[in-house]
C-alpha cells in the first residue's frame, strides 16, 4: 500500500508519513502477545500486524483515528457483495447475472484467501445455508468446512442444535434482503469479536494507545440504519455511499479498493513447530492429532484452493488453541523483549 500512501501524501503535504514494514519473524514475535491481549481463538494473523502498528503509532503519534466500522456498516467486505449479487441474481436469474460476482470479484480462483474470499461464488453455498439454517449465511462454505474438520459426521446435529441461536441475530430482519440480514448478523457477531478485539480496541490498548473509531459514532449508526441496499453496494461496488460522500474531497483516492492485510498463516515457523507437533498436541490433550494430520494433508492439496484455505484456517485455530492453553489456562504469559521491539521499529520504519 506504500505507493498509495505516497500519492496521498503528495495531495496533503502538511502530513508527515511513515511506514512500518513488518517481516514474518516480527509477526511470529507479536502473535503470542496479540493472542494474550485478545484472549480470543482467532484464525487470522493480522492482529499481529495491528499489534506492531499500535507499538509503532505509540512511538510517533499521540492518538489514532481508525477506520474501524466502515466495512461493517457500509458493507465493504466481499461477503456483502456476494449477498448483493445473490439478491440481484434471484430477482431475474440468467447466465449473465449468474457469472457477475465470479467475474467481477473472484477473478482467478487460486488466491481466495489473499482476496479475503470465503464463498463458493456460484450461490451453491447460499442454497445449502438456506436449507440448513433457514437464511443465507455467505460464509457457510467456511463454517461447514471447519465444522467437518472438527466434528465430521456430527456436524448436522450441531447445526440443528445451534440453528435457532444463530437465527436470533437475523430475526429482526426476517423479511428483509439477504444483505440486510447479514449486516445485522455481522454487527452482532464478527464485529465485536474481530474488529473491536483482534484488530481494534484491544490491539490498540495493548500498547497503551487510544484509537478513535469515527465510524462508530451514534450519528453514523443512525444514518446507516435506514440506508437502502443500493446505497451500500451498487453493482459490485462496495461502500458506495461512503465513497460518493468523500469523492469531492479525496478525488480518485475515494475509489481505492479495499485491501486485505494479507498477513500469512504462521504454521511452518517456530510457533507451528513448537505447538503443533504430535507430542505437543498429545500433552495438551485438547485436539486429536489425527484431525490435524487430516487438515495438514488438505492444506497441501492444490486441487481446490478454497478448501485449501479452509484447512489453513482450521490449523491456525488449532495453533491458537494450543497457545492460549499455555498463556491463559496455565498462566504462562509470553515474555516481551523491549530491546528487540525498539531495534525493530528503528530499523524498519521508513519516512515517506
Amino acid at each position: 500500500e506504500t505507493p498509495d500512501v505516497r500519492k496521498f501524501l503528495k495531495a496533503y503535504p502538511n502530513l508527515n508519513g511513515r511506514a512500518l514494514k513488518v517481516s514474518n519473524d516480527a509477526l511470529e514475535y507479536a502473535y503470542p502477545h496479540a493472542l494474550y491481549t485478545s484472549e480470543l481463538v482467532q484464525p487470522y494473523t493480522n492482529g499481529s500486524a495491528k499489534w506492531w502498528l499500535s507499538r509503532f503509532a505509540r512511538k510517533y503519534v499521540r492518538g489514532v483515528l481508525t477506520g474501524d466500522g466502515s466495512d461493517e456498516l457500509f458493507c465493504g467486505y466481499p461477503s456483502y457483495r456476494y449477498l448483493a449479487w445473490w439478491d440481484f441474481y434471484r430477482r431475474r436469474p440468467g447466465s449473465a447475472r449468474k457469472s457477475l460476482y465470479e467475474e467481477r470479484v473472484v477473478g482467478g480462483k487460486t488466491k481466495y484467501w489473499e482476496k479475503g474470499l470465503s464463498s463458493q461464488a456460484d450461490g451453491t453455498d447460499l442454497l445449502a445455508s438456506e436449507q440448513t439454517l433457514g437464511w443465507a449465511h455467505p460464509l457457510f462454505a467456511q463454517v461447514s468446512a471447519l465444522g467437518n474438520f472438527w466434528a465430521g459426521g456430527r456436524l448436522p446435529e450441531i447445526f440443528a442444535r445451534e440453528k435457532e441461536a444463530m437465527a436470533s441475530y437475523v430475526a429482526p430482519d426476517a423479511g428483509a434482503s439477504a444483505l440486510t440480514q447479514w449486516q445485522n448478523y455481522f454487527l452482532h457477531t464478527h464485529f465485536p469479536t474481530h474488529v473491536l478485539n483482534w484488530v481494534g480496541d484491544r490491539m490498540e490498548m495493548a500498547n497503551t494507545l487510544e484509537g478513535r473509531p469515527i465510524f462508530l459514532s451514534a450519528s453514523t449508526l443512525d444514518f446507516v440504519r435506514d440506508i437502502p441496499d443500493g446505497y451500500l453496494v451498487r453493482g459490485m461496488r462496495d461502500k458506495a455511499v461512503l465513497r460518493k460522500a468523500f469523492a469531492q474531497k479525496l478525488g480518485a483516492f475515494s475509489a481505492t479498493p479495499k485491501k486485505q492485510f494479507n498477513a500469512p498463516f504462521l504454521l511452518d515457523g517456530p510457533l507451528g513447530k513448537e505447538f503443533m507437533n504430535e507430542s505437543a498436541l498429545k500433552e495438551v490433550g485438547l485436539i486429536d492429532p489425527a484431525l490435524v494430520a487430516k487438515a495438514q494433508a488438505a492444506r497441501h492439496d492444490p486441487s481446490d484452493p478454497l478448501a485449501q484455505s479452509f484447512a489453513k484456517v482450521f490449523l491456525q485455530n488449532c495453533l491458537v488453541t494450543q497457545m492460549l492453553d499455555r498463556f491463559l489456562v496455565k498462566g504462562q504469559a509470553p515474555t516481551r523483549d523491549l530491546n528487540y521491539e525498539e531495534e525493530f521499529l528503528a530499523k524498519h520504519t521508513e519516512t515517506l
